[in-house]
């Protein structure tokens, strides 16, 4: 199964942030309890969309935030 990618760099970038955030909170015993489980679970599904540029979300909504490449063709 090909996932087209969907995510443009900034989301990328913001979701990564997110995630080492919330990962460096637990990690300082900032944040625990199921508060922490659920931020830890959501923190690996966006490093997950990060990794392969693809979010299931934007594809239900139609959501592409990368830009078209310009083939040599259309040069």
């Amino acid at each position: 199964m090909k996932f087209e990618k969907n995510l443009a760099t900034g989301d990328r970038i913001v979701r990564l942030v997110f995630a080492s955030v919330t990962v460096t909170l637990f990690f300082l015993r900032v944040i625990s309890g199921p508060l922490a489980a659920a931020l830890l679970a959501l923190s690996f599904v966006l490093l997950l969309t990060v990794l392969f540029s693809f979010c299931p979300i934007y594809r239900t909504f139609g959501i592409n935030n990368r830009k078209k490449q310009v083939s040599n063709k259309e040069l």
